[in-house]
């Protein structure tokens, strides 16, 4: 007699990641103040601590979800339009504030070139492509997949 084996669909598999995400300052005044979530939980919020173009490293690990898409997101919160200084003629701008993202790596790989060509940054309702320098008050995002090394590979 045959048997028949039902598989009842088990918890989601989890990956376990662990994140390095590097970041600077550019400002003459006031110290960029940003935030990092994964998943719309926010992992880290504060200001630059470094000196100025001085790349600083917040790390995480998160357990997430295997087969389904999630979103890292780099968020520059307190631009003002005086942060911005031009010179007399307003051809060339001389002082500014922004955030830069130096590099991310995920499992102690770096996403190199993607971090430019598989991000967008959304501000004032306008979406760019292949900005790493956030010069407005917005979010860096990027959008990848688990297993990560499977959508690593496939993007690379």
């Amino acid at each position: 007699m045959n048997s028949v084996v039902v598989l009842r669909p088990s918890i989601m598999d989890k990956e376990n990641l662990n994140f390095k995400i590097n970041v600077s300052g550019t400002y003459w005044d006031k110290k960029p103040e940003f935030s990092i979530s994964l998943d719309g939980v926010t992992v880290h919020r504060g200001a630059i601590s470094e000196g100025i173009n001085v790349k600083q490293t917040i790390s995480f690990v998160a357990n997430i979800t295997e087969d389904e898409k999630h979103l890292l997101v780099i968020s520059l919160h307190n631009k003002e339009d005086s942060d911005t200084v031009q010179n007399e003629d307003k051809t060339e701008i001389i002082k500014d504030m922004l955030l830069n993202v130096e590099d991310v790596y995920i499992d102690d790989i770096s996403i190199g070139t993607l971090k430019w060509t598989h991000s967008k940054y959304i501000s004032n309702n306008n979406e760019y492509s292949n900005m790493v320098n956030l010069g407005w008050n917005g979010d860096w995002v990027l959008e990848f997949e688990s297993p990560f090394y499977l959508w690593l590979l496939e993007n690379t």
